[in-house]
């Protein structure tokens, strides 16, 4: 089991370190949409820092649904997923270390998205730790909120329509919790308690997340 456990996790790795075109696509998506937003406002005027939380949440939201579809898709037409469904090592498992490196591969993505995204719209943090750490929780959350959606969209017929929409609801609460702590992050006189619930909202998905992706997709495959 522990043997081929190491294989799913060097197979991960070596697919996560070839998915170039994965992280240029989320990359190119959030930069064209900071391009088109800061094309619209004088750089000078408040508008912009008041309006950066939930631009940058937004866009990180759509351009994870938009990449969400890729994760299993590829498995699920090479016969991949069939065999973890059969094998002994528990599927929840298997999925936990999919979405695992899913999320790096977003996290890496805002690494290098963020401090461009500062420099166009000329805005700095006055707790960047902060801001970098309510991006790499609701990542986290987001992709095993858009997991469970796309295993979803296998199993009646991969619509990406589908799987936006119901993405978009769920996801509510953490573009409300991230924006509120990307503006405490940027005005040190703001409120940042609320990186707890956004922490406890983590830890629920991160906890039944993996459970629930491994259920839809032992229906897609029936």
């Amino acid at each position: 089991m522990f043997k081929r456990l190491g294989n799913v996790l060097k197979r991960e790795i070596l697919l996560s370190s070839r998915q170039f075109g994965f992280t240029a696509q989320l990359f190119i998506f959030l930069v064209i949409g900071i391009v088109l937003f800061a094309m619209g406002f004088n750089q000078a005027s408040d508008a912009i820092r008041e309006s950066v939380p939930a631009l940058l949440w937004f866009l990180i939201l759509l351009a994870t649904t938009l990449v969400a579809s890729s994760w299993f898709r590829d498995d699920y037409d090479n016969g991949w997923l069939a065999q973890w469904v059969m094998c002994d090592i528990p599927l929840s498992l298997l999925i936990l270390v999919k979405q695992f490196f899913a999320w790096i591969q977003v996290l890496v993505t805002l690494i290098l998205f963020i401090p461009l995204s500062n420099i166009m719209l000329n805005i700095e943090y006055e707790k960047p730790l902060l801001a970098y750490a309510s991006f790499a929780i609701g990542t986290a959350i987001l992709v095993q909120i858009t997991s469970v959606t796309a295993v979803l969209s296998l199993l009646i017929g991969r619509s990406s329509v589908l799987h936006s929409i119901v993405t978009l609801p769920l996801t509510i609460p953490v573009l409300i919790f991230g924006a509120e702590i990307n503006r405490a992050a940027l005005d040190a006189s703001s409120n940042a308690n609320v990186v707890w619930f956004l922490m406890a909202i983590a830890a629920f998905v991160w906890s039944i997340g993996p459970w629930t992706t491994a259920t839809a997709l032992r229906m897609s495959l029936e």
